[in-house]
């Protein structure tokens, strides 16, 4: 399905995290009601009501809980299964296509003809990626409150789900993979939105350019990426087998025995 290689670039899911952060940090957490969870001898003493107050970002992830309506749970349960799984759906994606051999190599890549090392280039790649970000993770583990290891996390994933949307022909597969960039875009706008500074928000995502990096890299070397255009033009040999074919009449005829 060529039309969604060139409808839907391999960029396109970090362009919205882009997008995503801009509203995030751009709209007021105090609009939103945050319920404030009692911890210590507090908590024993079971509240008549809960305890709302207006969400100021930072809020404390712990004590805090934003009141979205309908997207309350779903919220908790993605940052639940995204910190905890996260890293790993990339990879969950590169094995189905492996299995599938859904992957589309770039032929300039060398060792093409063994499918195994072919394989064995892409795993490389997300590896190398993922240690890029336990390094970040390692690095600015001292400085969370300037930059949000969440953030990371989801570029991180966005640009190895980018180079299997890059890369892959299989639809369901395809599909899967743009649920997960969806949920982790919907985790970077409630992590942006409440829970980081808008300065620790944006630096995570600038760290990200160096996992895009990788992605860019990638898809750089698909011949098949993008729509395709057709050479048309003829030079004078091909174009006098042409008007020999439509005139049969005109061919010079050989010499008589």
């Amino acid at each position: 399905m060529q039309w969604r290689r060139w409808l839907v670039g391999p960029l396109l899911p970090f362009v919205l995290l882009l997008v995503a952060l801009l509203v995030a940090t751009n709209l007021p957490s105090t609009i939103i009601k945050c319920e404030v969870k009692e911890t210590g001898n507090e908590a024993h003493h079971a509240p008549s009501e809960a305890k709302l107050i207006d969400c100021k970002r930072p809020i404390a992830a712990k004590t805090e809980i934003p009141q979205l309506g309908d997207f309350t749970r779903p919220a908790f349960t993605v940052n639940y299964w995204l910190a905890s799984t996260g890293p790993l759906w990339p990879y969950f994606v590169l094995l189905m296509q492996v299995c599938d051999d859904d992957l589309t190599i770039p032929e300039r890549w060398e060792w093409q003809r063994f499918p195994s090392v072919k394989s064995m280039k892409i795993l490389a790649v997300f590896l190398s990626m993922s240690c890029l970000r336990l390094l970040f993770f390692i690095c600015m583990r001292p400085y969370n409150r300037f930059v949000s290891d969440h953030i990371v996390l989801v570029t991180c994933m966005l640009a190895q789900l980018q180079i299997s949307l890059a890369l892959g022909k299989n639809t369901l597969l395809y599909w899967i993979a743009w649920a997960m960039v969806l949920l982790g875009l919907f985790e970077a706008f409630i992590t942006a939105w409440f829970y980081h500074t808008v300065f620790a928000s944006w630096t995570g995502c600038l760290s990200g350019l160096a996992f895009q990096g990788f992605t860019c890299w990638v898809a750089r070397d698909l011949e098949d990426f993008g729509p395709k255009y057709v050479d048309c033009t003829l030079d004078a040999k091909d174009y006098m087998q042409l008007e020999d074919a439509a005139n049969p009449k005109k061919r010079p005829s050989g010499p008589r025995r």
